[in-house]
């Protein structure tokens, strides 16, 4: 088969206004395409080959075939930016703003080229929560308890990456106040308490163990955590972990109960 010169089909390819390598070969599947443009241009047109961008007209350039500047010259651009976060950074990048030869993900481009990590990347120095930039953990919690949220997984997190988040409260509380930090559900005011705050309060795994044996007799337990699940309230009220298993870790909770 003899193809057409490569500047004449890349011409045709560049008047079709893919936007990419799959929609190329989606539009080479269909019946419309002519006979002596190949498939596989890159390797039909080895010698003129310089990228799928510049066959197509996009103007893309693969991750691995881009220059970006040298890293010292990068970071000293990015820290004329003055982010705080790295969150900051990737709304910067998905702005248009940033220039080409600056990677969005430096960490991999620039990984033996002298990069460390995020916070020099951004010249914050203190990314790994700098607590002095925070309020007090009391003023925090009185804040984050007005929003009236329903947990730390969900509403928090929602909350937190909605921009709304004051900037000297942390999206990660529990570790910059690691040493107020009660739990979740004492920061966002909903009550709950990890499993582990409260080992205190529950019974030794010998008494444990004697009143378990009789909610299994009395209820004729088959599955534990599906009775765990709708008896709460009595569990709390008995000062029984739902999770036996995770608190007494050292014994062989369910055959031992059963017994």
């Amino acid at each position: 088969m003899t193809w057409r010169p490569f500047n004449e089909a890349r011409k045709f390819a560049r008047s079709l206004k893919l936007k990419n390598s799959d929609d190329w070969r989606k539009y080479f599947k269909s019946v419309k395409r002519p006979n002596d443009i190949p498939s596989n241009p890159n390797f039909s047109y080895k010698k003129e080959w310089i990228s799928w961008g510049d066959f197509l007209g996009t103007g893309y350039i693969a991750q691995r075939y881009r220059q970006y500047q040298p890293f010292k010259q990068a970071i000293k651009f990015v820290h004329s930016l003055g982010f705080k976060s790295y969150r900051e950074w990737l709304v910067y990048c998905k702005s248009g703003k940033k220039p080409k030869d600056i990677p969005a993900y430096p960490s991999g481009y620039y990984k033996n080229k002298g990069w460390t990590n995020t916070s020099d990347w951004l010249g914050t120095h203190n990314e790994d929560y700098p607590k002095k930039e925070y309020r007090s953990f009391k003023d925090a919690k009185k804040f984050v308890r007005s929003l009236k949220l329903k947990g730390a997984k969900n509403s928090w997190g929602e909350y937190s990456k909605s921009g709304k988040r004051p900037n000297d409260i942390p999206s990660n509380p529990n570790l910059p106040y690691k040493k107020e930090w009660k739990g979740w559900g004492d920061f966002i005011g909903t009550g709950n308490v990890h499993p582990a705050l409260k080992s205190a309060s529950w019974l030794p795994f010998p008494e444990a163990k004697k009143v378990y044996r009789e909610l299994i007799k009395k209820y004729k337990i088959k599955n534990w955590r599906t009775f765990a699940k709708k008896h709460k309230k009595l569990l709390e009220k008995l000062n029984l972990p739902a999770r036996p298993d995770l608190i007494y870790t050292k014994e062989k909770v369910w055959s031992k109960m059963k017994k």
